[in-house]
């Protein structure tokens, strides 16, 4: 299997995998809308044409988590995007610890 290119067109010696990692409060009063949105979620990414479950399935898998460099994010929404803000000033730090807390407690809690 081919090496993947980053953002920048470098090529980067492992496969790159981004894993994303749902967990559900079963006690959510949002389990309904939650379990909706993961759904969703889930066939839009099976639509992808870039989706290697798509081709080979488990062969094609294999192979990228062979040779793989699969890492679990926090979407960038939930931290970057304020960091980003604070630094381009258009965010005092308080408002920016507010509005982290706010986030992560959401993303951490939901």
């Amino acid at each position: 299997m081919p090496y993947v290119k980053d953002k920048d067109g470098n090529v980067v010696e492992k496969n790159y995998g981004n894993c994303i990692f749902l967990c559900v409060n079963p006690n959510s009063e949002n389990l309904k809308n939650t379990l909706s949105y993961i759904s969703n979620l889930c066939l839009y990414m099976m639509q992808q044409k870039d989706n290697p479950l798509n081709k080979n399935s488990e062969s094609v898998l294999k192979e990228i988590y062979k040779n793989g460099a699969v890492v679990f994010e926090m979407p960038s929404n939930v931290f970057w995007d304020c960091y980003l803000s604070y630094n381009r000033g258009q965010m005092e730090y308080s408002d920016m610890v507010k509005e982290l807390e706010r986030k992560v407690n959401t993303y951490l809690n939901e």
